[in-house]
């Protein structure tokens, strides 16, 4: 009865927030902007890494791409066109460590920017938010699909003495070494970062459901890393990296991107306690379910299926997509909140790869005839459609070839669609969205926007002390000639330098035993006075 009651009170609150609600779309602007700071995770030296900036008007620009130190691209773009500035490999983040590997991009126009990481037979890409639309709270999504490899989080600092919190989950076994300690389930991590700085974190758990705090605005990157040989040595290499959201951008309502001749797992996560989660599936089955604060839930999805997720309280959720060879990589995507699209977007492609781009484009249902690519309408390029069904409305699905060069794609309606750019090159696959609504984008969730204290223990962890030189082995399973053989991978090997002076653990047993040392002398001195007096006394009164 209760169960029943719970469902019936969610539904009340649906149809009283569509009867009374106007739409939250306002599209006119998405989360392009002139200044951005960025990161890239962890890459093998093999990888070239990139920025992909395209220009929101056809009109000349000013771009200027510098770390802290260095300038490493200053120069005039021609608008209408792809801007393709080559970052040196060093800029990768390496280990779970604070460096200096931060970009600064400025523009002197609004641009879009990607950020991608390129190797021989993988990589991985990412739409960047600009320094305006960061925030300083965020919930970690992401997915750990492989024991080869490792979960990653990187933190990127805007401003000078920015305090970081990272609170990991309580409910699953979780272990973290930073500078030579042992963070478990529970505890928290503190780092104070300056400018142009990064903290990487890097971990053979699951990392999703981590909160993190800052005290001033900063890029968080959350992605998924794997081991590749390189001449006998087996290095990390990021193959799934997005930034993430900040947490007052979460939203309630949510669609998938179907895509065909291949799996696709969605992954939902809860901001908060009691999150009632609602899936309807595009035939008409829903599914409900609950989630606590900082849990997630995985549900797969037929070949060429969408769903749409609905939930009274804040949620974020991630697509993995399956490649088609089991040798391939899944992609990773996180998923836009429905408020958070736009009725504009711009993007380009090299003319050198004119075949290789797709675009899947999700529009509601009834708006789909005033959608335009340039100034052609879309409903006469001759693409198939495909409904999602939606508690509040259908939306239409959709995917055409792109053709090389600069183009806009826009919607005559305040409302929004969601645009996502597939790059199927020879050096691996890429979803990329295309942009969001930025005048919504950190409002989505106002009570997210602030997180609570953390609960958990500000501690430096259990201590590796052990031994001079600390190793972390992990088995790796490969193919090799029709069986599986064993490797012995080693992710870091380092010397550990015991830290000077007596251990604080230590320390703290030394002086509990002083103190009963010195309780237990207090209370024979205090007896031994005591006896005296009394003696004393028994003498006196004897005499008298």
């Amino acid at each position: 009865m209760f169960i029943y009651m719970k469902k019936k009170f969610f539904f009340m609150l649906i149809i009283f927030r569509h009867l009374f609600v106007i739409s939250t779309f306002t599209g006119e602007t998405s989360s392009r902007g002139t200044h951005f700071i960025v990161g890239f995770l962890e890459a093998h030296a093999s990888c070239s890494l990139e920025l992909w900036i395209t220009p929101q008007v056809n009109t000349t620009l000013t771009v200027n791409v510098s770390s802290k130190t260095a300038v490493i691209h200053e120069g005039v773009g021609t608008g209408g066109s792809l801007i393709r500035v080559p970052v040196p490999i060093s800029f990768h983040m390496t280990g779970s460590s604070r460096e200096r590997k931060a970009i600064s991009v400025q523009s002197s126009e609004v641009i879009v920017l990607h950020v991608r990481s390129i190797c021989s037979s993988s990589g991985t890409s990412y739409f960047a938010l600009p320094t305006d639309a960061i925030n300083s709270n965020y919930c970690v999504v992401s997915y750990l699909y492989s024991l080869n490899g490792m979960a990653i989080i990187g933190v990127v600092a805007i401003s000078d003495k920015t305090d970081i919190k990272f609170e990991l989950p309580t409910n699953r076994n979780i272990s973290i070494v930073y500078k030579n300690e042992i963070y478990k389930e529970g505890d928290c991590i503190s780092e104070t970062l300056n400018s142009y700085e990064t903290l990487q974190i890097r971990s053979s758990d699951d990392l999703t459901g981590t909160f993190i705090k800052a005290s001033k605005p900063i890029t968080v990157l959350a992605g998924f890393g794997e081991f590749i040989p390189d001449r006998g040595v087996y290095t990390m290499n990021s193959v799934m990296v997005d930034q993430l959201l900040p947490s007052c951008s979460w939203g309630t309502e949510f669609m998938t991107i179907p895509v065909a001749n291949t799996s696709v797992i969605i992954r939902v996560v809860a901001i908060e306690d009691n999150a009632d989660i609602y899936i309807r599936t595009t035939e008409g089955k829903l599914e409900a379910f609950a989630l606590e604060k900082s849990d997630f839930r995985d549900t797969h999805l037929q070949q060429g299926k969408s769903i749409w997720i609905e939930s009274v309280s804040p949620i974020a959720s991630v697509q993995i997509t399956m490649q088609h060879m089991p040798t391939e990589r899944p992609l990773s995507n996180i998923l836009m909140p429905i408020n958070l699209y736009s009725n504009s977007y711009v993007y380009a492609t090299p003319s050198s790869s004119p075949n290789n781009y797709s675009l899947y484009i999700a529009v509601p249902e009834e708006l789909k005839g005033n959608l335009f690519v340039d100034t052609l309408p879309l409903v006469q390029t001759g693409i198939s459609w495909e409904i999602c069904q939606g508690n509040r409305q259908n939306f239409s699905t959709a995917v055409m070839q792109v053709e090389p060069g600069w183009h806009r794609i826009t919607m005559n309606s305040t409302l929004g669609f969601f645009a996502m750019l597939h790059d199927n090159g020879e050096n691996g696959s890429f979803w990329v969205p295309l942009g969001m609504n930025s005048t919504s984008l950190l409002a989505s969730c106002s009570s997210c926007c602030n997180l609570t204290d953390f609960s958990c223990v500000m501690k430096k962890g259990l201590g590796v002390t052990d031994s001079a030189t600390v190793m972390y082995t992990y088995n790796y399973s490969r193919q090799t000639n029709s069986t599986e053989s064993a490797i012995k991978i080693t992710l870091e090997s380092k010397e550990v330098k015991k830290p000077g002076g007596m251990h604080p653990y230590v320390l703290s047993i030394v002086i509990s035993l002083c103190c009963a040392v010195t309780l237990v002398f207090l209370c024979i001195l205090g007896f031994t006075i005591a006896e005296f007096y009394c003696r004393r006394d028994d003498f006196r009164n004897r005499q008298d």
